[in-house]
């Protein structure tokens, strides 16, 4: 098993396509990578429910289920998205969607589902929390198409890989929340997903984008694409305290010295 190394720069890790590398090779080919087309900052909205990332290094983790959403008995914003192929996936609906659902949409009808994956870190299995539903007709966007034209079970996962294991085919990526979410504590500023499939062996430590597909609970790397490598952040040294010999840690509150009375 991998763990998240600081890598070199001269040994940038080579991108893949639909069919990844059953063994990764142990030289890999440099080579120049383009970032992803920014989305344009002046659309008020998106006519995707998944649109293009909004900077080069914007961490996410996005997709789309088809299915039918059955809330619990004792709560409507808990309950289970149901997909077409019979999976049913625990999710949890975010506040702003609860009025569409229980004032638009039609009870038992399927449709594209727009969630944040999450999963389960000693099962892996998936879950979901809902934060959108792509229902045209239904909300009045008229100028929405119907279909989405996105294929169920897409999902779109941006962040740095920092653990893999080649015999276990997994991925851990890393994922920053918005700065809009500053005031969360550290503990919930970030988390991790884990993903079937391997990278490239000096994967480790570059920021990824990362093209997904469910399969029943498991989130399937299809693509992905190294995007830049993410500074190691270098510890503060402490500085000595002039005249005192005392050591101040960094970011620690300085006391002021009391002086001895004459």
């Amino acid at each position: 098993m991998q763990k998240s190394n600081h890598p070199n720069h001269a040994d940038k890790p080579a991108s893949f396509g639909a069919n990844p590398p059953n063994q990764p090779p142990t030289k890999l080919e440099i080579i120049s990578l383009t970032p992803p087309q920014l989305q344009n900052a002046d659309l008020a909205e998106s006519l995707t429910p998944i649109p293009a990332p909004s900077a080069t290094l914007q961490y996410r983790a996005i997709g789309i289920i088809f299915g039918q959403y059955l809330p619990s008995v004792s709560h409507f914003c808990k309950g289970k998205l149901v997909a077409t192929d019979g999976t049913e996936i625990e999710a949890v609906v975010l506040g702003r969607v609860m009025p569409i659902i229980q004032k638009k949409l039609i009870s038992g009808k399927s449709y594209h589902w727009v969630v944040y994956p999450r999963t389960v870190n000693k099962t892996n299995q998936l879950y979901v929390q809902i934060s959108g539903v792509w229902a045209p007709k239904e909300t009045g966007k008229t100028n929405y198409d119907l279909d989405p034209n996105i294929e169920d079970g897409y999902f779109s996962i941006r962040g740095e890989a920092i653990e893999q294991s080649i015999s276990k085919n997994y991925v851990v990526v890393k994922i920053k929340r918005s700065n809009a979410l500053k005031k969360l504590p550290q503990a919930r500023s970030k988390f991790k997903l884990k993903l079937k499939g391997i990278l490239p062996s000096n994967a480790l430590g570059y920021f990824w984008d990362v093209k997904v597909q469910r399969e029943k609970h498991s989130l399937v790397i299809t693509s992905a694409k190294a995007i830049a490598v993410i500074p190691k952040k270098t510890p503060s040294k402490p500085v000595r305290r002039q005249g005192t010999g005392a050591v101040i840690k960094p970011n620690s509150p300085v006391k002021p010295i009391k002086r001895a009375k004459n």
